[in-house]
């Protein structure tokens, strides 16, 4: 009797620890199941690179003295690095949500050793130091089959033609000459067929908003003034033909800049005279309102010929709304230096237009080896947006006349690719301390060589 109940409290133990295994198995099955799914929906993308250049300046004002009032060598040169890092994720809940982000570090070599002018906060420079900055985060939501609605971060930036020297994909989806810089706000695009294509940005920012209490906004150096807020419409139309190899893109942007608060900033300017204080300030509300007219063109394989050649060009009229005034007071002293200009525009009625233009062509020798050349000229009082660049040195932010020739080899499938280019730059408009253009006459050469993977 007691090797039967031996016997049957063993099988019974045997039995229930084979079930527990059994279910534990499930389980990790079920984990690994589930991490599959989750990668699935996933995906990561790294980008780095490693930019190093020569510039070489030239001014030719009749002094030491640039236009914008600055006290600098009227030549000299020096050698620059970049580091350009990127970590870019897509995600989807299921087909008609998904999800797109993108973050990245930029910044010179060993920059923070030299400077402590960085931070996040600033969107009109890449530049962040160490700083982990998100240049997208947007979802995309598609409605019907025909419109897709899509909220956040949006991808303005390093838009067409801006792939083209590396050989790479598409990335921005509006034009680099237009803008390349992050917007955040609602977007509404429409396919209308195979070939044409329209979207429309709204991106809307209340100036100078409280983030502990966003309901409230500072006032100006005048307490009796808030600032106006900040608003950009853009309405774009792209017809793609990939058997033609043709894409047109065809933009208009009308934008609204509210003030910023006053600021001041504190430096040494010799030892008889001490420290001064600079200030900085908006007379109204707003800094400027204006339009952007935009087109695109680019042709792939023309004629049969293994190259890609492009034109991109903008028309902008703009007005300013404000003075920016420039206080500087001396330590020690009640005495106090003033001045006022108008914002950007500093014509008789403060408005005015501008034209900026880029005309490339890209041939590629083999698949992996290509030569390009490109031709850049901006007007005086055409408005610089494309901010965010993969050059150190960014022509489409300056006024004048560029001319750009490089030379790409890529490796293991284009993951890999190594460019070498020189710029020559001829630079006829600066801005002040007070923010207005004024004139300038330099001359600037640029060697460099970009060196960068994906993976």
């Amino acid at each position: 009797m007691l090797t039967k109940l031996f016997f049957l409290t063993l099988l019974i133990f045997s039995v229930s620890n084979a079930q527990e295994m059994s279910l534990k198995k499930l389980d990790e099955r079920i984990t690994d199941l589930e991490l599959l799914t989750i990668k699935n929906k996933i995906n990561f993308g790294v980008e780095l690179k490693n930019i190093f250049g020569h510039f070489s300046v030239n001014r030719h004002d009749g002094d030491s003295t640039t236009g914008d009032g600055s006290n600098l060598p009227s030549k000299y040169s020096s050698a620059v690095g970049a580091l350009i890092y990127r970590l870019k994720i897509n995600s989807e809940l299921n087909e008609r949500v998904k999800v797109y982000a993108g973050a990245q570090m930029v910044d010179v070599y060993n920059g923070d050793f030299n400077t402590n002018d960085y931070g996040s906060e600033n969107r009109s420079t890449q530049y962040h130091g160490n700083d982990i900055y998100l240049y997208k985060a947007y979802t995309n939501i598609v409605l019907t089959d025909r419109f897709v609605f899509s909220a956040g971060r949006l991808p303005t930036t390093y838009g067409p033609p801006h792939h083209i020297a590396d050989g790479q994909e598409r990335e921005g989806t509006y034009p680099f000459i237009a803008y390349s810089v992050p917007l955040d706000g609602v977007a509404l695009s429409a396919k209308w067929n195979n070939r044409f294509t329209t979207r429309t940005i709204y991106s809307y920012s209340k100036s100078l908003a409280d983030r502990f209490s966003p309901w409230e906004s500072y006032t100006l150096s005048n307490p009796t003034q808030v600032a106006g807020s900040s608003t950009i419409l853009t309405q774009m139309f792209e017809f793609n033909d990939e058997q033609r190899g043709l894409n047109f893109i065809l933009q208009g942007t009308h934008f609204s800049l509210g003030a910023f608060e006053e600021a001041s900033t504190v430096s040494y300017a010799s030892s008889s005279v001490g420290y001064e204080t600079f200030y900085i300030s908006p007379s109204g509300k707003k800094l400027i309102k204006g339009n952007l007219l935009t087109a695109h063109l680019e042709l792939e394989k023309p004629l049969g010929l293994p190259l890609i050649s492009y034109l991109s060009i903008t028309k902008s009229w703009s007005e300013s709304l404000s003075n920016i005034c420039t206080t500087t007071v001396l330590s020690g002293s009640a005495d106090a230096t003033a001045s006022c200009s108008p914002y950007l525009v500093s014509s008789n009625d403060n408005k005015a237009q501008g034209v900026r233009l880029i005309i490339g062509s890209n041939y590629n020798f083999t698949d992996s080896l290509s030569f390009g050349a490109e031709y850049m000229d901006a007007s005086k009082y055409s408005i610089p947006v494309s901010l965010y660049t993969d050059n150190l040195f960014n022509f489409n932010y300056l006024n004048g006349e560029a001319y750009h020739l490089y030379s790409t080899k890529t490796f293991y499938n284009r993951a890999l690719s190594l460019r070498v280019g020189y710029f020559l730059f001829d630079k006829n408009a600066t801005t002040n301390s007070s923010q207005s253009y004024v004139d300038s006459n330099e001359n600037i050469q640029h060697i460099y060589m970009n060196l960068g993977i994906r993976i």
